[in-house]
């Protein structure tokens, strides 16, 4: 927290922050590095073209020279002349390695190399200037652009405007403290609004799909309303109520005289006994006979009645 109150102290004496200052110096450092090593270039290509032209000219007179000797000398002039041309002709042909001496060794290098030869003396010394700034960073930080936190803390260290300026730390460390618990509160609201948001889109999907099938059981039902053949089976059924409560009653007497079936046929064995038993609890009716034909056909298929 010192190390922070002291770099904005810094920062706002000098407009701008330390690390800002470092970066403009080796910037412009490098910048010259790289004007540097583009001058090595252009100068050394000049120097290639120099050495190129000088070379063109030698030739040239050399072949003039033998010219003249051809017509002083005859054959023999002859024979320099077309020694002359070969070694011209050669010279055309391997252009950027010829070495010609006069007086001093002179070699001309093809281009490429030098710009293959500058690209690394360039590599090499951009290697060199951050090893070094990278000290040089650290040492202005540390030890020149730097202030104790100790003097900023204990309130030695002061820009003018700050003079007349008191803090209280105890009432600075319970804002501190209540900001933290508002901080804490709101965070926690935060995350229920969330949850809570969560929930409110899944019931509104849910609700939606809900909405949906509603929608079709509606039109399903309309439907049935507003079908014509529904209206007049309705009024074939009325009084529904009475009708219900009759079937009800039917349902009941017939599941009694099944009952009564099911223990005559579990407690007895006899053929005829059963059928005295059957006849005497059935009434004589139009549903009671047609279940007795119904359950003498059961019966005989059972094999446990026969009309013999």
């Amino acid at each position: 927290m010192s190390d922070i109150k002291t770099s904005s102290v810094l920062t706002e004496h000098f407009g701008y922050r330390q690390i800002a200052l470092i970066d403009d110096i080796i910037n412009a450092v490098n910048e010259i590095m790289y004007k540097c090593t583009q001058g090595i270039e252009d100068y050394l290509v000049a120097r290639e073209d120099k050495i190129v032209g000088k070379i063109g000219n030698k030739s040239g007179d050399g072949g003039g020279g033998g010219k003249n000797k051809d017509k002083g000398n005859g054959n023999s002039g002859n024979t320099g002349g077309s020694g002359v041309r070969e070694n011209h002709d050669d010279d055309d042909d391997d252009d950027d390695d010829v070495m010609i001496e006069t007086g001093d060794a002179q070699i001309v290098v093809p281009a490429d190399e030098i710009e293959m030869g500058t690209a690394k003396l360039e590599t090499l010394l951009e290697s060199s200037v951050d090893r070094n700034f990278d000290k040089f960073e650290l040492y202005a930080l540390r030890n020149i652009l730097n202030v104790s936190h100790e003097l900023v803390d204990e309130g030695w260290f002061k820009l003018k405007h700050h003079e007349n300026l008191q803090i209280n730390t105890d009432s600075t460390s319970s804002l501190s403290k209540d900001l933290d618990l508002q901080l804490h509160n709101l965070q926690a609201e935060i995350n229920f609004q969330i949850n809570l948001k969560r929930l409110i889109d899944l019931q509104i999907s849910k609700t939606i799909k809900l909405l949906k099938i509603l929608k079709l059981y509606s039109k399903s039902i309309n439907s049935i309303i507003n079908n014509k053949e529904n209206e007049i089976n309705h009024k074939k059924l009325e009084p529904l109520t009475e009708n219900l409560y009759y079937f009800i009653n039917e349902l009941r007497k017939l599941f009694n005289e099944i009952n009564s079936v099911k223990k005559i046929l579990n407690d007895n064995n006899n053929n005829d006994n059963l059928i005295n038993k059957f006849n005497k609890n059935l009434s004589s009716n139009e549903r009671t006979s047609y279940i007795d034909e119904k359950s003498y056909k059961l019966l005989e298929k059972l094999g446990i009645f026969n009309n013999n």
